[in-house]
């Protein structure tokens, strides 16, 4: 009889039990994104599968005309049957094929003339908005150019006015120095005459 020492060595541990998967009600639309959503946040890092958008169908594999053409009282016997079902079940899936693709042309020369509508009405907003803009741009610019013109004339002004100030007062003082000489050359005309008339009073009373 053999023994396993090592299994006595190194007896095997508990097992976690497995991770019980979680019941989910989804009953709408709106739960099922909830649940989708709620699963991602809680592993960020993890790979998001994207799923493939349906393929379109082709062309079913029937020809575009159908020469065997049955009357009302074909499948009567029991050998044509099934030839019969047969080649109805592929003249309406070719009928079928075709009211789709009438449909679908038709449902996008509908759509390709509403956006071309909706982009022309588009089209003429931002011209009509353009055009506003331009004009009130204009107009800024226009009154800025008014604004710069009277505050170029309002300093050409002030420059003439400073300069004539300047020159009026550069006038007044050559002007003071000469006033004032006629003053002094005045006042001593006034003394001489006043000097002589006393000579003139004191020679009256010698004599």
């Amino acid at each position: 009889m053999s023994i396993n020492l090592e299994k006595h060595k190194h007896p095997q541990q508990k097992r976690e039990p497995a991770h019980k998967r979680e019941f989910v009600d989804i009953r709408t639309g709106y739960d099922k994104v909830k649940w989708e959503i709620e699963k991602f946040m809680n592993d960020p890092n993890q790979k998001v599968k994207m799923v493939a958008p349906p393929k379109e169908r082709g062309p079913p594999r029937v020809k575009e005309f159908n020469p065997n053409i049955h009357g009302s009282s074909a499948g009567a016997g029991s050998g044509e049957f099934h030839v019969y079902r047969a080649d109805k079940r592929r003249e309406m899936m070719r009928q079928q094929y075709m009211d789709a693709q009438r449909e679908k042309e038709a449902q996008e020369e509908q759509f390709s003339a509403k956006m071309a509508t909706l982009e022309a009405q588009d089209e003429s907003k931002t011209a009509k908005k353009r055009a506003k803009r331009q004009k009130a741009k204009l107009r800024k610019l226009q009154a800025r150019a008014l604004e710069e013109e009277k505050q170029a004339k309002a300093k050409a002004k002030a420059e003439l006015a400073a300069k004539a100030k300047a020159a009026q007062d550069k006038d007044t003082e050559e002007a003071e120095p000469k006033s004032k000489s006629a003053k002094a050359s005045a006042s001593d005309t006034n003394v001489k005459g006043e000097d002589a008339q006393k000579q003139g009073s004191d020679g009256d009373e010698t004599a």
